[in-house]
C-alpha cells in the first residue's frame, strides 16, 4: 500500500498529535506492543528552543512522556510508546505552539517511527529513524532485486531541492533495514537501472522514496510494498495518471549491453540451486527472457566483458562459505554455464529437451533420413499396388 508524505499542513490547535492503532513496528525497538518514537524538530525554531515533550491524552487520562536528545534536535521517547487502545499523543513545549492536531496512525504502521516537524506551523512528513545502508554487492549471501522507474513521485526533488533517493527496506533476523539502490546505465538507451543486493532469506520488500538531505534522510515520500518477491525480474514503477496513484510491474529489458548483463550474472551461483540467487532453472529461464532475449549486446560483446566470480567450490567441501571471488570469467561463459547447470538452452531460454526440435543436429538428420526412406516405401508400395490392380481389371 502506498503511503505519501502529508507536507506543510496549516497548523491550528495547541500542539502536534497523531492517533494510535493496533499495527506494530517490527524492528529492535519493538516488544510486540510498543516502540520508541524519533521526532525531529531541527526545523522549527519553538520546539528547538523549547524543550519539547510528549504528552497521551485518553478521555480523563494524561500522560507526559519526556524526550531525549540524541544528535541535530533529533529526539526519541524516553520510553517505549504503546498503540494499544484508544488516545492520540501531542508533542509539545512550554511556551504556546499552536499546530493541527493531525490523524496521523502512520506512526503506528509497520516501519514508521520518524516525525518531522516543519517551519513555524507546519509539518514536513514521517518516515523511519536508522541509517541508510550503502548496497553491499553481490556475494554468495545475496540475492539481487533490479528496479527501473519512471515514476515522477520518485524522481522529482524533495523539500529541500535534491532528487529523492531511491531505496529498498527489509525485514530480516527481526531488524528492519534500508538499503540505499545502486544504479547503472544502459548505453543502448541511456535508461537507468536500480539494483540492490538483499540477504537470501528475504522475501519481501519495500521499494521506497526518501529524502537526499543528510540532515532529513529518514523522510520517505512514497513506500510500495512487494509482499513476494519474483526472481530474475526486473521491476518497474510507473505513474498511473487517471487515479494518481502508481503501479508495479515486471518488464522486459530492451537492449541491454553487455555490461548492464555482466551486473545480471554477477549475482548468481553457477554451483547454487538456490531460487533467488542460484541455478534454478525457472530463474535462469526468467533472466532470460527479462534480460538476454532482446538482447544488444553481440557475442563478441559478452566474450569481452569480465566479471569476478568465486572459484575452490569443490575443495571447500561443496560450500561457498568463506570463499572469495578471485577469478576472472566473461559474461559469456558465466552465462553459458549457468544455463548449463539448469538445464537451460542459453539461446532460446528454454528447457534443453523442450528447445531440441527432432529436426535439429545429427538426431534431426537420423529422421530425415529415416523418414525420407519410409515415404520412398510407402509410395513404392502404393505404386506397385495400382499397377497389380490394373493388370488384373485388363
Amino acid at each position: 500500500m502506498l503511503f505519501k508524505v502529508l507536507a506543510f499542513v496549516t497548523l491550528l490547535a495547541t500542539s502536534i498529535s497523531f492517533k494510535t492503532d493496533e499495527r506494530r513496528l517490527s524492528d529492535e525497538n519493538n516488544d510486540g506492543s510498543n516502540k520508541i518514537i524519533y521526532i525531529d524538530v531541527s526545523l522549527n525554531q519553538t520546539l528547538k528552543d523549547n524543550n519539547p515533550y510528549l504528552h497521551f491524552v485518553n478521555g480523563n487520562i494524561e500522560q507526559t512522556i519526556n524526550l531525549i536528545l540524541d544528535n541535530d534536535y533529533i529526539y526519541h521517547t524516553e520510553s517505549n510508546v504503546s498503540f494499544v487502545g484508544d488516545g492520540y499523543y501531542e508533542i509539545c513545549c512550554s511556551t504556546e505552539f499552536v499546530t493541527e492536531h493531525l490523524d496521523n496512525t502512520i506512526l503506528s504502521r509497520d516501519n514508521y517511527n520518524y516525525i518531522c516537524v516543519g517551519v513555524s506551523k507546519s509539518f514536513n512528513g514521517y518516515g523511519y529513524y536508522g541509517n541508510k545502508m550503502i548496497n553491499p554487492g553481490a556475494t554468495y549471501k545475496t540475492q539481487r532485486v533490479w528496479l527501473y522507474n519512471t515514476s515522477s513521485y520518485f524522481t522529482t526533488n524533495d523539500d529541500w531541492g535534491s532528487k529523492r533517493t531511491t531505496a529498498i527496506g527489509y525485514h530480516y533476523d527481526n531488524k528492519w533495514s534500508v538499503i540505499e539502490m545502486s544504479n547503472v546505465i544502459n548505453t543502448y538507451d541511456k535508461k537507468v537501472y536500480y539494483y540492490a543486493d538483499l540477504p537470501i532469506g528475504v522475501t519481501s520488500i519495500n521499494f521506497m522514496a526518501t529524502s537526499s538531505n543528510n540532515n532529513h534522510k529518514y523522510l520517505v515520500y512514497e513506500n510500495l510494498a512487494i509482499e513476494k518477491l519474483s526472481y530474475g525480474v526486473c521491476y518497474c514503477i510507473t505513474d498511473v495518471s487517471s487515479d494518481d496513484r502508481l503501479e508495479i510491474t515486471n518488464i522486459v529489458v530492451n537492449g541491454a549491453d553487455a555490461m548492464l548483463l555482466s551486473m545480471v550474472v554477477e549475482a548468481y551461483l553457477t554451483l547454487s540451486k538456490d531460487i533467488s540467487n542460484g541455478a534454478y532453472s525457472e530463474t535462469i529461464k526468467k533472466l532470460f527472457t527479462t534480460w538476454f532475449e532482446k538482447k544488444s549486446a553481440s557475442s563478441d560483446d559478452l566474450k569481452n566483458t569480465k566479471i569476478l566470480d568465486y572459484t575452490g567450490y569443490n575443495d571447500n567441501g561443496n560450500s561457498y562459505e568463506g570463499l572469495e571471488k578471485n577469478a576472472s570469467f566473461s559474461v559469456s561463459e558465466k552465462w553459458n554455464t549457468l544455463c548449463s547447470q539448469a538445464g537451460i538452452d542459453p539461446k532460446t531460454g528454454k528447457s534443453r529437451g523442450d528447445s531440441q526440435s527432432l529436426l535439429d543436429g545429427n538426431t534431426g538428420k537420423f529422421f530425415i533420413i529415416v523418414g525420407g526412406m519410409a515415404i520412398i516405401v510407402s509410395l513404392g508400395t502404393i505404386g506397385f499396388i495400382l499397377f497389380r490392380k490394373k493388370r488384373k481389371e485388363k
